[in-house]
């Protein structure tokens, strides 16, 4: 267990530090882009002939700054509640890429290796109600929280948002549990 956590604290390590020269390497480009404060002559020094291109210089980092904030911004009608394009892609590729850890699932009501719903031990609902009761499980998403449980799919069998499918009495629950593989 010490082995896996090292192991996870170092690839966050090394990420942390891939996404840091990230940073530093966009924050450097992003100065160089920049284009170079113009001083501010007083009339006398100054020829009409200097002003036009200083002043057209002037216009386009505007234009370019305008321009690369309309990029930003988000193009949905629920502009408060989206992220800049950038972040999409950082949240896509967090929740996509794979995880180098096997993750182990234990049935919640014979605490064996496998999925809740496939249980064979437990087969009756109101048996696997008692259960959660005495675990202080929530009936929606069988984990331990003390909030309003924000799940929102479904029983997959019932199409009821009030009880997970491990839960579930209908009669079309039984016989689609009898055709999974069992865990137990």
């Amino acid at each position: 267990m010490c082995e896996e956590n090292s192991a996870r604290i170092a690839i966050l390590k090394e990420e942390i530090q891939e996404l840091r020269k990230t940073v530093e390497s966009l924050a450097s480009r992003r100065d160089e882009e920049k284009a170079p404060e113009v001083p501010v002559a007083n009339g006398d020094d100054v020829v009409a002939d200097d002003v036009a291109p200083i002043e057209e210089n002037r216009m386009e980092v505007a234009e370019q700054n305008q321009a690369e904030e309309r990029t930003n911004q988000p193009t949905s009608s629920n502009a408060q509640n989206s992220y800049p394009r950038r972040y999409h892609n950082t949240m896509y590729y967090n929740n996509h890429r794979h995880s180098p850890y096997e993750i182990v699932r234990y049935c919640h009501f014979c605490d064996n290796v496998g999925y809740s719903d496939s249980c064979r031990n437990v087969l009756g609902s109101a048996q696997r109600a008692e259960i959660v009761r005495a675990k202080q499980l929530c009936p929606k998403c069988l984990k331990r929280h003390t909030g309003v449980c924000r799940k929102i799919t479904p029983c997959a069998y019932c199409s009821n948002n009030t009880h997970h499918r491990a839960l579930c009495n209908a009669a079309t629950a039984f016989e689609e549990r009898a055709k999974k593989s069992h865990h137990c």
